[in-house]
């Protein structure tokens, strides 16, 4: 070992000629090369990490399915072959613009519907400029009601993708329960808790000053959640080769893993008791939104929660599938509330 050895050449070997200081400041500087090597050697590790994370996000994305008539259809219409990615985006497509046709009596979403943090911003502060206190006082108003009308849109969409996403994310742990060997479940599944978690991208629609201390803590609890549901599939379960070095830091993780979920989503339910106490119960759908969300989050939390439990035990598996479901249930009933919430 190099620090070792050097103990023994820098102050083993030369004890007699060495004052206490000296050595104090020898064996300082050992140890700061010491952690410094480790410090590298650990960024290089993380390194390797996420290049592997994201060349096989990537490369599971882009993985053709055959399908039989679906795919041929598929490529006869665009000239390219069916990826997963395809067969999410038109599985989640499919029933979004229908549900919010029938809702709303137009397509999902006008050109600007996601433009809405920079430039409407910039716009108002240019029309600010030019014209009068009274007309700006209008199209401020004008502007956050059309505002919050783009926001319940968007909800609306995201709770039909968390009712989509529960039901694939419970056929995919089916499979992945009763195929433990077939990583194709683990990525299906994957991919679909990435819908199942809509409702909590709050940050992609609503500007910086709406934010509370809660949205901003759900939104740094979703992006770690869904780093480690990629870390889970991608390392521990896809069969995507790694270098050996890392098989120590794999089966540690696989041992820590279910139990990071179980505190995670204990502290992911810090969030949701927030927004309900936070919320003005101004009507009678304001409380039905609030309701419907902290149960529909209870389930999501407490089915993570049964993470440490589920292994081999059927039982759990599907109370934690069934809680899943009923998370999506009452998000859809929370994005229809909304919806109606003219």
């Amino acid at each position: 070992m190099r620090a070792a050895d050097d103990i023994k050449t820098e102050i083993a070997d030369k004890i007699d000629d060495l004052s206490i200081t000296d050595i104090i400041k020898k064996l300082i500087a050992i140890l700061f090369d010491v952690v410094l090597e480790s410090a590298q050697h650990l960024i290089f590790l993380i390194l390797d990490i996420i290049k592997i994370i994201v060349s096989g996000a990537m490369e599971m994305l882009d993985y053709p399915l055959h399908i039989p008539i679906i795919s041929w259809l598929y490529k006869l219409i665009t000239g390219n072959e069916l990826s997963v990615l395809d067969v999410i985006c038109l599985v989640a497509a499919i029933p979004i613009t229908i549900c919010y046709k029938i809702a709303f009596g137009e397509a999902p979403f006008s050109d600007d519907t996601f433009d809405m943090a920079k430039s409407s911003s910039i716009n108002a502060f240019a029309s600010n400029l030019m014209v009068s206190e009274s007309a700006t006082l209008e199209s401020a108003t004008l502007e956050s009601t059309d505002h919050e009308k783009k926001i319940k849109k968007i909800n609306f969409v995201t709770g039909i993708l968390a009712m989509v996403g529960s039901v694939f994310l419970a056929i995919f742990n089916y499979v992945k329960y009763n195929n433990a060997t077939n990583a194709v479940g683990y990525v299906l599944a994957t991919l679909a808790y990435f819908v199942y978690c809509a409702p909590n991208y709050v940050y992609l629609w609503k500007y910086e000053s709406e934010l509370k201390w809660y949205d901003k803590m759900n939104t740094c609890i979703t992006q770690y959640s869904l780093i480690k549901s990629l870390v889970d599939t991608l390392l521990c379960k896809a069969g995507i080769p790694v270098s050996p070095n890392f098989d120590m830091f794999i089966d540690i993780w696989k041992k820590i893993s279910p139990y990071l979920e179980f505190i995670l989503n204990l502290v992911w339910m810090i969030p949701v008791i927030a927004s309900i106490a936070d919320t003005k119960m101004t009507s009678d759908n304001v409380k039905a939104q609030a309701a419907t969300s902290f149960i529909g989050n209870t389930c999501f939390n407490v089915s993570s929660m049964l993470s440490p439990f589920s292994n081999n035990n059927p039982k759990v598996t599907t109370a934690a599938n069934i809680l899943g479901i009923m998370y999506g249930a009452f998000m859809l009933a929370w994005g229809i509330l909304n919806a109606v919430d003219e």
